[in-house]
């Protein structure tokens, strides 16, 4: 399955849209936060929101009646490891990434990215993980995904993976805690 984190800007000054594939819809909760920079155990309030349409897995520009604009931050696949009718535990297989890819070589979700490693070339940083989409250590994928370009195998890095739990609080409240491996 698939998901996507939109970047919502607007004039409350913006927030994240994380949209997980759900059938023939996407469940969205609106986020403070991007789910990569919660810390393992930490846990942040989502509001969820109306199903949106699977076009927005892809969709980025102006929201309609003026409400600012939209633009993927991060997206990819999602596995389902556990789900109830108050609790979600899913693994993001992020593959594409629309900001810096992490903080030194850290990786997402305060891992090192699988088969990653850091790197030697001129003018390249000491690992992928602090390299930004378009600089000489990050390669687009056929899809456009990217992809840290050093493993220890020289092949590229594979997606950046994070476990997650979104938990049903009262109504539309949820809480997204990341979780450790």
């Amino acid at each position: 399955m698939r998901f996507v984190v939109q970047s919502h800007s607007d004039a409350t000054g913006g927030h994240y849209d994380l949209m997980l594939e759900d059938g023939a819809a996407l469940a969205t909760w609106r986020i403070d936060r991007l789910p990569v920079d919660i810390a393992p155990g930490q846990a942040i309030d989502a509001v969820e929101l109306p199903a949106h349409r699977l076009a927005y897995l892809s969709y980025e520009g102006p929201i309609s009646s003026g409400r600012g604009e939209v633009k993927i931050a991060l997206a990819g696949e999602y596995e389902t490891l556990r789900r109830g009718q108050d609790e979600w535990e899913f693994e993001l297989k992020i593959d594409r990434a629309r900001r810096s890819l992490s903080d030194a070589c850290e990786g997402f979700c305060g891992r090192e990215t699988p088969g990653a490693a850091p790197t030697a070339g001129a003018g390249e940083p000491a690992c992928p993980g602090q390299a930004s989409i378009g600089s000489p250590a990050v390669a687009a994928g056929s899809d456009g995904s990217a992809y840290g370009t050093h493993s220890s195998a020289g092949e590229p890095a594979r997606p950046a993976q994070c476990l997650f739990t979104i938990v049903r609080m009262a109504g539309t409240r949820w809480r997204l805690q990341a979780m450790r491996r």
